[in-house]
């Protein structure tokens, strides 16, 4: 699912007015979380989302991102550039606070920006969040797209330097996220090239997430949809595995914490299995936990206003958001098992599974 990020949307954060590069830099925890290893990857993925950004609903969309060995990173998109490459990357959003692009201006040791734009390519630098130099040269007259390369500034990050596997990791979240969208990906130290493309999006990653599990169902039960002004895209793939395998985004962000929405998910579940078990084996009884074994459930969801518990994203509790998804995942799931009776009746037997391995633990610890 495409969540069409608003890159003009500001980090909460007031600045003030005087000086406002140099009040990110001096308090850029406020805008990553942290300047360890965490905060500078989270510098990388802002800018990653602003360039998959414009390529909602687009399915042949390109984003590039490359790692060089002197620690440049550079991103690289084909979607219609700004006119004014300058005043995206050093402006203020909205009152005195800072985007994803100004923040990253600030950040860095130095900031190349490129629009590529029919045969004419402004190019602007930035050194530590001031502009360095301005220079228009030409380019292909059907290339279209903005380039950023950057280092962040060590005065900032220290020590921490870029992890291959992490950015790897979360361009093929992206993506998953993205289905259709090809996200290419080169390591210039290893000498290695990664391309990501899923044309089946959540249903995909589900599957990959599953590579080492046993599903008791061949398919990924996959739906999306809009509610609310909320968007959503749920997988869900129940497996035999005891452990449960939940994973959840909001507009783009992994809230590795969950949220509302990964709430609303799992209160849909309990509900649906309860009413499956009351029809197809009426005489069991369950815990509604039980229901949640052996599951493998990815959601996404974006909407206008996420209320995110910190600046790294972890988790969102907008109150609405639960009752959408729950009303939402339950109509869908509900469905879906009225056309697939046969899924149903496995995963029932997979309910039943977990209920007994509980009753067989608890049982076991108290002759203990």
């Amino acid at each position: 699912m495409k969540c069409g990020y608003n890159t003009s949307d500001p980090i909460e954060a007031d600045l003030p007015v005087e000086a406002p590069m140099e009040a990110i830099r001096l308090r850029p925890r406020m805008f990553l979380g942290g300047t360890g290893s965490r905060g500078l990857h989270q510098l990388l993925f802002e800018l990653v989302n602003d360039a998959l950004g414009p390529l909602s609903g687009d399915p042949a969309g390109v984003v590039r991102v490359a790692l060089d060995a002197d620690g440049f990173v550079e991103i690289s998109d084909d979607c219609s550039p700004p006119l004014n490459v300058e005043a995206v990357f050093s402006r203020m959003s909205g009152l005195h606070a800072a985007d994803s692009r100004s923040v990253a201006c600030a950040l860095s040791e130095e900031l190349t920006a490129r629009a590529r734009r029919s045969g004419a390519v402004p190019q602007c630098t930035f050194r530590r969040g001031q502009l360095h130099a301005e220079t228009q040269f030409g380019g292909p007259p059907d290339d279209c797209g903005l380039t950023v390369r950057f280092r962040p500034d060590p005065a900032i990050f220290g020590a921490a330097r870029f992890d291959p596997d992490i950015i790897r990791n979360r361009l093929q979240q992206c993506a998953f996220l993205n289905s259709g969208v090809r996200i290419a990906f080169a390591d210039e130290s290893s000498g290695t090239e990664d391309v990501f493309e899923y044309p089946d999006g959540i249903a995909d990653y589900v599957k990959w997430l599953n590579t080492n599990r046993t599903p008791v169902h061949a398919e990924v039960i996959a739906f999306d949809g809009e509610a609310g002004g909320v968007r959503y895209e749920v997988g869900l793939q129940w497996c035999a595995d005891a452990d449960a395998l939940p994973v959840s985004f909001a507009n783009g962000y992994c809230t590795r914490l969950g949220g509302t929405h990964t709430t609303g998910v799992r209160a849909a579940v309990k509900d649906v299995v309860r009413t499956l078990l009351c029809e197809i084996a009426p005489g069991e009884k369950v815990e509604r936990d039980d229901a949640l074994g052996g599951l493998t459930a990815v959601v996404s969801v974006c909407l206008a206003d996420p209320l995110f518990t910190g600046e790294t994203r972890d988790q969102i509790v907008n109150l609405e958001v639960e009752r959408i998804i729950r009303a939402e995942v339950g109509l869908a799931l509900g469905d879906f098992f009225e056309m697939n009776c046969e899924v149903a009746d496995a995963i029932v037997r997979r309910v039943l599974a977990t209920r007994n391995a509980r009753e067989a633990l608890h049982a076991a610890r108290k002759q203990k």
